[in-house]
Formats: C-alpha cells, sequence, structure tokens
C-alpha cells in the first residue's frame, strides 16, 4: 500500500486535490504562469491547504498565514530544507548553491556567513556607497526623463542600480555604466538564472528520464554554459580582489572578509564564488522588480505623491535622506510596505521542501513534498486587507516596526511575507532608502502624450519571480526635480540661445550652457512639460528667458 493509503488508515486523511490531474503528468500543466491566481479560487472550495499533483511528486500549498507559522516557523527545522533540484541545485549550483541547498550540516555552516553580509554594522559600513548608488540612480532618471519624450520603462536603471550595490557590497567594486560589458553580462546570467526555477526546469525532478534524453541538450545545457560562465565571471572579480586585499580597497566587503575563511579552511574558493553569485541572484532582481511596482502604483495616485513629498519636505528638507532619516518617516515606510503587500516578487515564494512525511490538521503531508506559501493568499486576504487589490499604504500608518523587524518576529504580527519564512530570512530587505530617495527628488508624471494609467493588474513572469508589465514599453512618466542641489539637464525646446539657470539662497542666475541644454536646481517648483515655460520659479511666474533674466536684473 501506498504512504497516503497507510495513513489513511491511521486515521489521517489525504489532502484534497484541485480538479484537472491528468494520467502521468498530474496537475503539471496546472503549475505555470498564473498558479497562485489559481490557487486563490481552489482555496475557494479546498480551503487554506491543498496538494498538487506533478507526475510522482507533490506540491503542498499553503494560503493561511497560522498555516504558514505553523509549519515554517514552529515545526521549522523539518520545514526549512529545499528541494534538491535535479537543474538548480545539481546541474546549475554545481552542489554549492547556497538558495537552493538542503537544511543540512553544509547549510547550517554557510549560513552565519551569509547573514552576517547584512548586520547593521555591516550596513553602516557600506551606507556611503549605497548612497553613491542612490545618487546615481537619480541622475541617470532624470536624464533619461529629457531624452524620451514619451516616457520610458525603468527597468534597466534600476537593475543597473541594485545590481552595482551588491557588487560593491560582494566585490567593493562596481560596473562603468549600462554599456559596461561587465554590467550587460551579470544582467543577462542573474536573468537567465531564473529560468532554472521555473515549471520547465521541474521537468527534471518530475520525470528523470529527461536527464538522459536531454543531457547537454535545451535548458541542460544552458544551465551548464550559465554554471561556467558565472564561475568565470566571479572567478576574475575574486581575483581582484585578492589583488587589492590592501589598502587600495575599501576596508570592508564580502569577498575580502570570506577570504580569510578561505585562507583558515572554513570554507572553498569554489563555495564563495556560488555565495556571490546567489547574492547578486537574490539581491538584484527582486529588490529593482520591488521598485518598478512602487512607481507604478505611486504614479497612478497623485494623492500618495503628495502626501510623499509633503513628509520628505517636513522630516528631510533639502538634505537627501539617509538610512537614520528612515525611521522618521513612516509614510514612506508605509508605501514600502504596501508595495511588498500589493506585488510581491516572488508570488509564490521559493518552495520549501519536507524530506520525512508529517501530520497537520489531521492531514498526512507526503515526504518528498514541495511545501509552497500563495503570497496573494496571505496578502490579499480581504479580512485583514480590506480591498486587497487597491495599493494603500495607509493600511500600515499604525505600524511602526520596519518590515525587517516584523519579518524576525511572531508569525502573526508579520506585515507580508514577501522576505520569507522561518529559518530563511531573505537577504537584502531594505528597500526605503531608495524610495524615499526617488520621492524626495522627483514628482513622476505619465506623459503628456500617453495620459491614461499604468496596468497594475499586469504582470510578466519569469521563473518564480514576476514583474509588472512593462508600461506600454515605453511608457514611463517624466521625472521633475524638487530639491536644491540636484541639478539636472532639461531640453528647452524653442530656445536658441541656450541658458542654464541655477538658484542658490533664493538667488535666480542666469547662465551660459551647452548646446540646446539647461540646469535647473533642484529647489526650484515647476512645472515643465517640455515648453518654454517655467511655471513658479521662487514665487515669481517666468515664461521665457527674458522674463528670468528681468527677474535676475530686479533682485
Amino acid at each position: 500500500k501506498s504512504s497516503t493509503q497507510k495513513n489513511c488508515l491511521n486515521g489521517l486523511m489525504p489532502l484534497p486535490e484541485p480538479p484537472g490531474k491528468m494520467p502521468l503528468i498530474g496537475h503539471a500543466l496546472l503549475t505555470g504562469h498564473g498558479l497562485h491566481q489559481r490557487c486563490l479560487e481552489w482555496q475557494k472550495t479546498l480551503g487554506d491547504i491543498f496538494m498538487l499533483r506533478v507526475g510522482k511528486s507533490s506540491i503542498v500549498i499553503l494560503n493561511n498565514q497560522k498555516y504558514v507559522g505553523d509549519l515554517f516557523l514552529k515545526r521549522g527545522l523539518k520545514y526549512s530544507s529545499r528541494s534538491q533540484s535535479f537543474l538548480f541545485w545539481e546541474v546549475f549550483g554545481r552542489k554549492k548553491d547556497y538558495i537552493a541547498a538542503p537544511y543540512h550540516e553544509w547549510f547550517k555552516h554557510m549560513m552565519p556567513l551569509v547573514h552576517g553580509v547584512f548586520s547593521q554594522q555591516k550596513i553602516e559600513e557600506y551606507m556611503d556607497f549605497i548612497y553613491e548608488c542612490r545618487d546615481e540612480l537619480l541622475k541617470i532618471l532624470a536624464e533619461e526623463s529629457q531624452s524620451q519624450t514619451d516616457g520610458f520603462f525603468p527597468r534597466d536603471q534600476l537593475h543597473y542600480t541594485t545590481l552595482n550595490v551588491i557588487l560593491n557590497v560582494v566585490f567593493g567594486t562596481k560596473t562603468k555604466g549600462m554599456a559596461d560589458p561587465l554590467y550587460r553580462t551579470i544582467l543577462k546570467l542573474i536573468r537567465t538564472s531564473f529560468e532554472y526555477t521555473g515549471t520547465k526546469a521541474r521537468l527534471f525532478d518530475v520525470f528523470p528520464i529527461f536527464r538522459t534524453i536531454l543531457k547537454n541538450r535545451w535548458l541542460h545545457k544552458s544551465a551548464k554554459d550559465s554554471a561556467n560562465e558565472w564561475e568565470s565571471v566571479m572567478g576574475s572579480l575574486l581575483e581582484d580582489v585578492k589583488i587589492n586585499r590592501g589598502e587600495e580597497m575599501r576596508s570592508s566587503c564580502f569577498a575580502k572578509d570570506l577570504l580569510k575563511k578561505v585562507d583558515e579552511g572554513v570554507i572553498t574558493e569554489m563555495e564563495l564564488i556560488h555565495l556571490a553569485m546567489d547574492l547578486l541572484i537574490a539581491g538584484t532582481e527582486t529588490t529593482a522588480s520591488t521598485m518598478a511596482s512602487l512607481i507604478a502604483a505611486v504614479v497612478n495616485d497623485v494623492e500618495i505623491q503628495t502626501r510623499a513629498h509633503d513628509e520628505l519636505d517636513r522630516i528631510v528638507g533639502n538634505s537627501r535622506p539617509t538610512y537614520n532619516d528612515l525611521a522618521s518617516l513612516p509614510y514612506i515606510r508605509a508605501i514600502v510596505k504596501e508595495v511588498l503587500r500589493w506585488a510581491p516578487p516572488l508570488v509564490m515564494g521559493v518552495p520549501h521542501f519536507i524530506e520525512e512525511g508529517d501530520e497537520y490538521m489531521g492531514y498526512h503531508i507526503p515526504k518528498n513534498s514541495l511545501v509552497a506559501m500563495n503570497m496573494y493568499a496571505l496578502n490579499w486576504n480581504p479580512a485583514r486587507f480590506p480591498n486587497p487589490s487597491k495599493f494603500d499604504p495607509d493600511r500600515y500608518l499604525g505600524v511602526k516596526e520596519s518590515a525587517v523587524a516584523l519579518a524576525q518576529g511572531n508569525v502573526e504580527n508579520r506585515d507580508q511575507f514577501a522576505f520569507g519564512a522561518g529559518r530563511r530570512l531573505c537577504l537584502g530587505i531594505q528597500l526605503e532608502l531608495f524610495a524615499a530617495s526617488i520621492l524626495w527628488a522627483f514628482k513622476i508624471e505619465r506623459p503628456l502624450a500617453k495620459p491614461e494609467p499604468i496596468d497594475l493588474k499586469s504582470f510578466v513572469s519569469f521563473g518564480i519571480a514576476q514583474w509588472i508589465k512593462p508600461y506600454n514599453l515605453n511608457d514611463f512618466r517624466h521625472f521633475q526635480s524638487t530639491r536644491q542641489n540636484f541639478d539636472f539637464s532639461l531640453t528647452m525646446l524653442g530656445e536658441t540661445k541656450p541658458t542654464v539657470i541655477t538658484t542658490s539662497a533664493h538667488q535666480l542666475q542666469i547662465l551660459s550652457a551647452g548646446e540646446n541644454k539647461f540646469l535647473v536646481s533642484a529647489d526650484v517648483y515647476r512645472k515643465m512639460n517640455h515648453y518654454s515655460v517655467l511655471h513658479q520659479v521662487e514665487g515669481v511666474q517666468v515664461f521665457d528667458i527674458a522674463e528670468a533674466k528681468e527677474q535676475v536684473s530686479r533682485e
């Protein structure tokens, strides 16, 4: 008799299963894009815990916050493992991949090394460079807005920034621009890596015969080639760290610190390389996609931006936000919490794995099952979040703790589960600084030529992750600077004599500039709309350069 049949005889019930199961493949055709939405529908009839069959494998779906806490936290030792996916763990990860590792001695050995990267002390050491990356992001967003009059989708700019933050944390270096071959290569590798986490990759686990039939072909070849390229790129960066371990490098970076562990024999150099891969994969894509969702949401709601600007004006003023400001910005914090609730970057999280059978709520959970939490069932629970599809930061205005603090506390107090659960809290979970900085620097608007709201319901999946659908491909909203000492170039249409306008201590100055360009300092409140009009410059209506010059002469 099967294990399930035996347990049924012992008084345990089999987990309910949705309709649509097919011979041999089970529910395999239902586990691709949109699985989280299908799980929401199945929840209505099957309840908060049910099971999918994919070949001989089982996937247990959790749709209830209490169930997640009971299994992933209270029974964390049993549920903290990962399935040893053939493609991701063996072929791509070479059995050295921290993200996909089973919860065995090797993982426990590596865990404190990884978590130490994002300790409070380490974050403070990295802040100067994070500020530098932040400032560069603001600059490139402003520059892109002036060159793309119909708007643009900021995916590349967000990728570039989040990748450089992680690259500096790990190796103490950065790429030199979005055209830098190193940036393009790492970004390609990151996006390719997510392909090995999706439904197609699971075919190698569900039907082991594919491991032989497709050896060195299709995804098998891609994963093998990708692993080789990752190891080559990371190995080269690690060699640079070795060469510059002295005074030339910044005082600390992940690779420099762990090279000491390599010297001591605590870890191997290849394990260090794969840890670096994991940090780049986990930290770049999800942070960038979350910021893209946040920008889309605030663009569609002028009131949210206005309230954010008011808070930043009151608390931060003309100085750019710092890490120490974040605790005093409850509305910015609420915006970040809400975007993580409303559009989690990993819709089903990273599935856990149970190696031994278990009993829960009278049900039998088969051994060697994947166990996944449906983020949308948890984060869109109408009993806890009325009108859950609406982006509404007010839900979190009474919550003083950061998402980071709540993610490590009682499961009942979690504001969302985007960072994971149990003993594998995701790394790099601070989004507040970049969100505060973008909203501090810009008023974000839709292009005049495309004033329709952004579609906030459509997302594109790749592997276990999702991105909001590009805003009509090139439909990003113009950024308008609002702060002192944040100067950027814009094109003034109809100008024959290029002019630069800056402000300093309430004095308007007219300076020369490059061809058809001028600068406006960030504390000038204006509405350009790409016409030869500056609206409300230091309280004076300025409609053209001549009037601006006349105002200066009066001062």
